[in-house]
């Protein structure tokens, strides 16, 4: 087992890698446990790593039993949709790169709620 999916492992209450990386309390907690181990790496790198653990199947030992739901997300979906693509066009980043680096995801909220005042990535998922 890696040092990522060690940390991964002791902090992801039963959420998906997902929600570790885009919910700043779980990734909090990650990176903690990342730094306690060892792992010296940007924020953003430790982030990327965990995605791409998930993505090559190799964090299916760990079951996601805590769902993430979006109570009002259709309010917000077009919002982030915009932002996402705006991003992505201007600084030419895949998503993936923009959640997982804080400065980047600060700017994909600020972004989003200039379209749709009172977005947030914690307010549409519901996350606390």
């Amino acid at each position: 087992m890696s040092q990522i999916q060690q940390a991964f492992e002791i902090c992801y209450h039963g959420f998906s890698a997902d929600r570790v990386v885009v919910d700043p309390e779980l990734n909090f907690r990650f990176v903690a446990e990342c730094r306690k181990i060892g792992l010296e790496e940007p924020v953003a790198t430790l982030n990327r790593k965990l995605l791409n653990l998930r993505k090559r199947g190799l964090l299916s030992g760990h079951k996601t039993v805590q769902r993430t739901s979006f109570p009002d997300g259709n309010d917000y979906q077009f919002a982030a949709e915009i932002a996402a693509r705006f991003m992505e066009r201007r600084s030419e980043m895949t998503l993936d790169r923009i959640l997982c680096d804080p400065d980047f995801a600060a700017q994909f909220d600020e972004s989003a709620a200039k379209i749709m005042p009172g977005y947030s990535r914690s307010s549409i998922a519901g996350l606390h």
